[in-house]
């Protein structure tokens, strides 16, 4: 009880810990709650006597949390955030998998021409590769019609630098793929594809949204 660990996941420090650990027969489990980033969260760490296993941490983020991490994205993304962070343990290091369900979220032009209330169901997930930058990779966003896959990559400082998408559906029927690459204090986008709705990212870029600000 009341455990601290110093860069207990990355670099994020665990407080208030009340943690039970199990071993039989070789295999290890632990489960417990506490606080990351000073944010509430339960902890699951499963390891087999033979296998790989993996640690489990589930946590919601709201407005708050996000600014104390500086993910604070104003009008663009507002409302509670449940995530899950699962991480492989083993002898080769494997990328964490992050999971959120959008669903108690609001998005207002997040990616110009997307917006969902409160409410509307949406999921997000990406495995994070953190080196000079930060890279999502496998990136699987899926709101209603809403559909993105592929990989992003972020500065050190978290700016969007370069993006690689396979899908980018806005709107029923879209077919496209986007290519998007920071130059300078200004993006590259490139789409290609065989049909795309216009309404909706012209909406996300008319003077007053906040993409436009953005």
């Amino acid at each position: 009880t009341d455990l601290s660990v110093e860069r207990a996941f990355g670099k994020e420090r665990l407080e208030g810990g009340a943690i039970s650990v199990f071993f039989d027969k070789g295999a290890l489990a632990m489960t417990g709650t506490g606080k990351l980033a000073g944010t509430p969260a339960t902890l699951d760490v499963r390891q087999p006597r033979d296998g790989p296993g993996e640690i489990v941490v589930a946590m919601t983020l709201d407005d708050a949390a996000r600014a104390r991490k500086g993910l604070s994205f104003g009008n663009q993304l507002t409302g509670p955030m449940p995530i899950r962070v699962v991480l492989p343990l083993g002898p080769r290091k494997a990328a964490p998998r992050i999971e959120a369900d959008l669903t108690r979220a609001a998005i207002d032009d997040f990616i110009p021409g997307w917006t969902k209330p409160a409410g509307r169901p949406g999921r997000l997930s990406f495995a994070l590769v953190e080196g000079k930058g930060t890279e999502l990779r496998e990136v699987h966003l899926d709101s209603g019609p809403v559909q993105v896959r592929g990989t992003v990559a972020l500065s050190a400082d978290g700016n969007l630098e370069k993006a690689e998408l396979t899908t980018f559906k806005l709107s029923p029927g879209d077919d496209l793929r986007v290519q998007l690459e920071r130059v300078g204090g200004t993006y590259k986008v490139v789409a290609r594809g065989n049909m795309a709705d216009a309404r909706p990212y012209m909406k996300g870029l008319s003077p007053g949204s906040s993409s436009a600000q953005a």
